[in-house]
């Protein structure tokens, strides 16, 4: 691999991130609008020019890693949390 390879990879990458990008904030902007629609409707489900379009709401929990480490004793924080290292690009 050399450096002008990745000089072109980025340039690849930063091309191919503006081509989604503008598409993508077009998508954004008709579910946002979509959205306020069904909550305006006060219905979950609707029918739309042969689409189903569904307002779905989720859950998510959070853990404050910091206070449940300070709850668990060294040998139970050994059993439970286990370590894992991923590898990932970023170009900014």
């Amino acid at each position: 691999m050399s450096d002008g390879q990745a000089r072109e990879a980025v340039t690849a990458y930063v091309a191919a991130r503006e081509a989604l990008r503008e598409p993508e904030q077009a998508k954004r902007q008709a579910l946002d609008t979509l959205k306020a629609w069904m909550r305006r409707k006060d219905s979950a489900k609707a029918e739309l020019k042969g689409h189903t379009v569904s307002l779905v709401r989720s859950t998510r929990y959070a853990v404050d890693h910091k206070r449940l480490n300070a709850l668990l004793d060294a040998e139970t924080r050994k059993e439970i949390v286990t370590e894992q290292t991923s590898e990932s690009v970023r170009v900014t």
